[in-house]
């Protein structure tokens, strides 16, 4: 045999010990390792007991803490703003269900190969899942995915690595775990609706009753008047799925100066007031709630004043800047020539 071929060969043979040594031997035996096994079976059963999911990145940093306080689940690098409790409950149920479908390499030498290694060691690719609440803490390392549709995983402490099913994802920034539903306030409730811009004239869009089709603008100049009836009809409607990008703590600073401000008022007495101001290619948002007392609003409506206050009480709120210019528009935008 030529040498060029014993080297090929040599090469090929390497290449082919290294996959074996990725992919394992097989059936392992370790508990919940082999395949059709669940990877953490401590959590069948107790996904309501979880009271803290912790997300550790590369540097053994942590990058996002979702709490549980009775109900409510709130991420702690938000000021503890509430979280998207459905999220978390998809990701606490598929970890539930991993299901082992091949035991991989437990060499440590390899773990990078997979995105298995530990989080603390420099330029690590995995994350480390830590969950609290139940028995005793929980800790599970997610890997790359793997090209038939599963994760790479491995226990933390562990030193066998598997692939297993259903895929696993995670999110790192903090935003994306948040609740961004603000605010839903159906169209229908709207009387008025009161519009300061930052520069321009102030004006209102109001209607007599619910049963009116359209709103009128008021405080427009008595030579114009709007394109046409139904002009500011989609203002009453902005706030009826309004979510946001992301959220902070006012702090001691307070809220920066305003670029306009909001005061919505249905028939049944609820008060929602936004400011607005600008910063870089966001606009921050702060919002309260409150009654018309003079209405005598139901409970239900004092009960949704008093909900809205506690979620958004001490929070600024962000969207795109660009969403501010539809959000607060110049009265000129409703005007005919």
């Amino acid at each position: 045999m030529s040498r060029s071929l014993l080297a090929l060969a040599a090469v090929t043979l390497a290449a082919l010990l290294a996959v074996l040594l990725v992919q394992g031997g097989g059936e392992t035996d370790g508990a919940g390792q082999k395949p059709g096994q669940r990877l953490l079976p401590e959590l069948s059963g107790r996904i309501k007991d979880v009271t803290l999911l912790r997300i550790v990145g590369p540097g053994n940093a942590t990058a996002v803490t979702l709490r549980r306080t009775g109900d409510t689940w709130s991420v702690d690098e938000r000021a503890a703003y509430a979280a998207d409790a459905a999220k978390l409950r998809r990701l606490v149920t598929d970890l539930a269900g991993l299901e082992v479908t091949e035991a991989k390499t437990s060499d440590p030498a390899l773990y990078a190969r997979l995105g298995v290694e530990d989080p603390a060691l420099p330029g690590a690719q995995g994350l480390r899942l830590e969950i609290e609440g139940l028995a005793s803490p929980l800790r599970v390392i997610v890997g790359r995915a793997a090209a038939s549709g599963g994760t790479y995983l491995r226990r933390d402490g562990d030193p066998q690595s598997v692939e297993a099913r259903p895929p696993i994802t995670v999110d790192v920034d903090p935003a994306l775990w948040l609740d961004r539903r603000l605010v839903a306030l159906d169209g229908r409730r709207v009387q008025s609706v009161a519009v300061t811009p930052a520069n321009g004239r102030r004006y209102s869009i109001e209607r007599s009753a619910a049963s009116e089709a359209n709103f009128r603008l008021v405080g427009i100049p008595a030579t114009r008047q709007a394109y046409n009836a139904a002009a500011a009809n989609p203002q009453a409607q902005a706030l009826a799925a309004f979510d946001v990008d992301d959220v902070r703590a006012l702090g001691a600073s307070g809220f920066p100066a305003a670029a306009g401000t909001l005061v919505y008022r249905t028939f049944d007495g609820l008060v929602l007031t936004i400011d607005a101001a600008r910063e870089a290619d966001k606009a921050w948002l702060r919002v309260s709630a409150s009654v018309d007392s003079t209405l005598n609003p139901p409970a239900t409506v004092r009960a949704e004043a008093d909900a809205l206050s506690r979620r958004t009480g001490g929070y600024a709120f962000a969207i795109p800047a660009y969403r501010l210019d539809t959000l607060i528009r110049p009265l000129e935008d409703f005007l005919g020539p």
